[in-house]
């Protein structure tokens, strides 16, 4: 009977990091929605951030980026999202896919999100939409 207990234990602790791993893998997503006055980017398990578009001081598109540190966020395999820090920014939100080499940088009076899209391509087309505005 002990032994059975154990082996259930044992199984179950295999499983719980089996899964682990697995979300770890293949979790994470980035959803970047331009609307008409403002632009709205998410993160898998990060709070939504929402911009107008009349509040942006700035917007870039970079190459390449030390991300500094996460206070508080989810990194995957796949992507970075949640609250950050760097010496160059400051405190910022990001919202980035990791084999995304581009990223936009909006900055206004109080906050900065810097994110990119499932792409090179998405993000350079999602800088010339907000261009547009």
């Amino acid at each position: 009977m002990k032994n059975t207990r154990q082996t259930v234990v044992r199984i179950m602790i295999v499983l719980l990091a089996l899964t682990g791993a697995a979300l770890y893998m293949f979790l994470g997503s980035v959803s970047v929605s331009p609307g008409k006055d403002s632009i709205t980017v998410s993160g898998t398990l990060s709070t939504d951030v929402t911009l107008q578009y009349s509040d942006v001081k700035t917007f870039e598109l970079h190459k390449h980026m030390d991300i500094g540190t996460c206070s508080f966020g989810l990194t995957t395999r796949k992507t970075c999202t949640g609250q950050y820090s760097s010496a160059v920014y400051g405190p910022y939100h990001l919202f980035i896919y990791k084999n995304v080499e581009r990223f936009i940088v909006l900055k206004t009076s109080d906050t900065v999100v810097i994110f990119n899209c499932p792409s090179e391509a998405e993000t350079v087309k999602c800088f010339e939409a907000i261009s547009e505005k």
